[in-house]
């Protein structure tokens, strides 16, 4: 029964996690990086939802850093 439970929970968190906005993304990643369960360690459900949050996060700050990051920030400021 858990290796069910755990597998529609992946499926369903694997739909859910790329529609969150960045700022949903982050908070979550980060209570969650915390654990899940009484004494800070992760159920089987957390481990899925955390490493799926992770991976998520990891791309979007590669595409974020690939499309310049904060350069465009340095010209304006410098006047270059």
């Amino acid at each position: 029964m858990a290796i069910r439970v755990t597998k529609g929970h992946r499926e369903r968190e694997e739909k859910r996690i790329p529609l969150e906005t960045n700022r949903n993304l982050y908070d979550e990643l980060m209570e969650l990086s915390m654990g899940d369960d009484y004494d800070g360690c992760f159920t089987p459900i957390g481990r899925i939802t955390h490493g799926l949050l992770k991976e998520e996060f990891e791309k979007r700050l590669a595409d974020w850093l690939d499309d310049g990051g904060l350069s465009h920030l340095n010209d304006s400021c410098t006047g270059t």
